[in-house]
């Protein structure tokens, strides 16, 4: 009829296409889209709710910042989840790391002992031998004893065999 016919015609086709995209944000995320009647099918208006186009953009930007506001939450459930399943995944590396360390300090202990008991063999073996040695420095000082006596003797005319008889009791 007038200008306002063409107007309002283009209004309602964008009111339209902008809770087309709402309804799409709404069926992405698992919910129910709302359902626009027709002006000219409006049947029993005891089951419709009419808006105004401030209402109607209200409700659009309540629904689309629910929306997101839900998909930021998600997000961050998800990178809580994944943050979690690698500081686990962490937290058994380490643990087994820290059983293989507890491991080998045991080994190093037992190398530690091993030593400890090889260098008190061998002290052992060494004193022994020096004992030993002592000994046969004993041994050697009273024959070079002997032999002195004995070659002292020789030297002053004296006859080996009886003094032998004679130092045996020695």
């Amino acid at each position: 009829s007038s200008a306002s016919g063409p107007i309002l015609e283009e209004e309602m086709v964008q009111e339209q296409a902008e809770w087309e995209n709402v309804n799409k944000l709404l069926v992405r995320h698992g919910l129910k889209p709302v359902c626009l009647a027709k002006p000219r099918n409006s049947g029993n208006l005891s089951d419709m709710i009419v808006l105004d186009k401030q209402s109607s953009l209200g409700i659009r930007l309540a629904l689309k910042t629910l929306v997101d506001d839900t998909e930021r939450q998600q997000k961050m459930m998800h990178g809580l989840i994944e943050a979690n399943r690698q500081l686990r995944d962490d937290i058994r590396q380490e643990r087994g790391r820290a059983c293989r360390q507890e491991q080998r300090a045991k080994e190093l202990e037992n190398v530690v002992e091993n030593i400890k008991s090889k260098i008190c063999q061998l002290e052992d073996e060494c004193i022994a031998k020096v004992c030993q040695q002592q000994n046969q420095v004993k041994e050697l000082q009273k024959v070079q004893q002997a032999s002195q006596v004995l070659l002292t003797v020789t030297l002053w005319g004296f006859k080996p065999q009886m003094l032998l008889t004679d130092l045996k009791g020695f």
